[in-house]
């Protein structure tokens, strides 16, 4: 999993060999020390690599860099937000000196580097004890997948890793999901409070209320999650977004477009979403609204071929759509979904394996229900019969028929 480099720095080192991590910076910046003077804005570089930052203290390499700044040496920076104040080194020929910024240089043995990918630092399997604000349920012991929370005898980091993989009782387990939980009960991850909370492109599955009355100033979520419930309390949480086009999404740092959450205005004719997006977000606000509900004068919208959920009242009372093509990636169709697009007449369905048509909360309408009566859903020719007899599906039996694609 790439992350982005900040500007100016042109390659990517990773370890090749053990030891695997210098304190959760186990992929690194590569930079010259031009770059780090520009990255730290400014200072003063004296001729033994003396960097006199902006944070009013010395970062030092150890090492005799020429005063002219043309050295042969780089400095290694972690990714990750967690480390980004402190997580510097310096690569030579002789090992890679760790450095804290404003504390004591730790000096780590030495290790080769190979230019190119790498791991974050939640694609590292953590011991479950050394995460004590977490606690982790198993699912399915086969398949070795487990659930997390917080754990609230332990105090929270302001920077929370939720690791991708767990080690507990000597066995490692790979984290699927945070689970569901009952309105203001304090489990799954309710009422946590941090500066970012990093997800793991494991995680598959956020629950209902799961992030129930909780503040989170950045929140990052891997490209491998499929389904977010309706009322996850996400968009409630969240402060930051990224934006694209006239939509507010989250995502990771290398994929900020995984989830649309909202948009802009209601009044939009046309929607471009982005091609990175799984997930197009319902949350609750007077009961569940779904991001593009109400927007009367959409006609056109095309789906990216990554999405794997259309949430609650996706596209509600969108009058002025007449017709739609679901990718084959789409996995899950909420309820109501399409509810009220009275002219609505042709939806083109690719998937083969029919998408789950139920949604998360109970008393909602199905998910083609006040469609135009003229509607015709076209599906894969082999699958007609899976759709017709489908749970949900089968409300429309009549109205579904077979397709090449």
């Amino acid at each position: 999993n790439q992350w982005s480099p900040p500007a100016g720095t042109t390659q990517y080192a990773t370890y090749d060999t053990t030891p695997k991590s210098t304190e959760g910076a186990d992929k690194l910046w590569l930079m010259s020390v031009a770059e780090v003077y520009t990255l730290l804005g400014g200072g003063t570089i004296g001729a033994d690599g003396t960097i006199a930052s902006s944070w009013s203290t010395e970062v030092r390499a150890g090492c005799n860099w020429d005063a002219d700044n043309t050295s042969d040496y780089y400095w290694l920076r972690s990714p990750n937000p967690r480390y980004s104040d402190r997580a510097f080194g310096v690569l030579s020929s002789g090992g890679c000196g760790y450095y804290g910024v404003g504390s004591t240089c730790a000096v780590r043995p030495a290790f080769n580097l190979e230019l190119g990918g790498g791991n974050t630092e939640e694609d590292t399997p953590v011991n479950a004890e050394d995460v004590p604000y977490l606690a982790f349920t198993v699912i399915n012991e086969n398949e070795k997948s487990v659930e997390v929370s917080l754990d609230r005898s332990a105090s929270v980091p302001s920077d929370l890793v939720i690791p991708s993989h767990v080690i507990m009782n000597e066995k490692q387990y790979t984290v699927t999901s945070i689970p569901d939980a009952d309105y203001d009960s304090g489990q799954a991850l309710q009422g946590v409070s941090c500066n970012s909370l990093t997800l793991p492109n494991s995680l598959k599955y956020i629950g209902s209320f799961a992030f129930y009355a909780a503040s989170i100033n950045n929140l990052y979520i891997g490209s491998g999650i499929e389904h977010i419930a309706a009322g996850s309390y996400i968009n409630h949480a969240v402060k930051n977004y990224n934006t694209y086009e006239n939509g507010k999404y989250l995502g990771s740092e290398t994929h900020p477009y995984i989830v649309l959450v909202s948009i802009d205005s209601s009044t939009i004719v046309s929607a471009k979403i982005h091609d990175d997006c799984k997930i197009i977000f319902s949350y609750p606000v007077g009961g569940v609204q779904g991001v593009f509900q109400g927007c009367s004068s959409l006609k056109e919208v095309v789906l990216p071929n990554n999405l794997s959920q259309i949430g609650i009242n996706a596209f509600y009372g969108c009058t002025s759509l007449t017709s739609i093509t679901i990718p084959d990636s789409v996995t899950s169709i909420g309820d109501s979904a399409f509810y009220g697009c009275t002219n609505l007449i042709e939806v083109n369905v690719k998937a083969t394996s029919v998408p789950i048509g139920s949604g998360d909360i109970s008393g909602y309408g199905n998910m083609f229900d006040g469609c135009s009566s003229s509607l015709k859903i076209y599906v894969p020719t082999a699958s007609v019969s899976a759709y017709q007899t489908a749970e949900y599906w089968s409300n429309y039996s009549s109205q579904i028929q077979g397709k090449d694609f």
